[in-house]
């Protein structure tokens, strides 16, 4: 596998995911995504499994503000949540199949701690997003999106 992905001798793998989508709305849950300690990489994947190319985005080439990587919860023109990664030379849309909005947090807190941000910060930060809302509706937009999490969690356990 290792030859597969090009990983380098002092190279390691730090989160795998499958059933990614890549690119936007209309992009199926095909693909892999691969966070190593050096470059995210993303195995596009055909009809039948195999894969099509492989994209190489090296950590360095993300962007960076204040210390912080940009990487962070987005979203498609449909709603769904995405993880966007703002790169020097462009921007990539990432979203999982199965519990995608902890997935996409998963993501970013890894990505994060690569570039030594503090869990503390992310946290901090994540709180105070734009994308959340202090309002009652916000407060009940939270906590049905935990329902229908916790649901899908059940269903999938039968």
């Amino acid at each position: 596998m290792a030859d597969k992905l090009g990983l380098d001798y002092d190279e390691v793998v730090i989160l795998k995911e499958t059933s990614v989508a890549h690119g936007g709305v209309m992009a199926l849950y095909a693909d892999e995504l691969i966070l190593t300690n050096k470059k995210i990489i993303c195995l596009s994947k055909g009809m039948f499994g195999g894969t099509k190319k492989t994209y190489h985005y090296p950590l360095n080439q993300i962007k960076v503000f204040n210390g912080v990587p940009q990487v962070q919860k987005g979203k498609l023109s449909n709603g769904t949540p995405s993880l966007d990664i703002y790169l020097v030379d462009g921007e990539e849309h990432f979203n999982f199949q199965s519990k995608n909005k902890q997935t996409i947090a998963i993501w970013i807190e890894e990505i994060q701690k690569l570039f030594g941000v503090s869990e503390t910060y992310a946290s901090t930060r994540q709180r105070n997003s734009s994308d959340d809302d202090d309002s009652v509706i916000g407060a009940f937009k939270e906590v049905g999106e935990e329902f229908k999490d916790a649901g899908r969690q059940i269903a999938e356990a039968f």
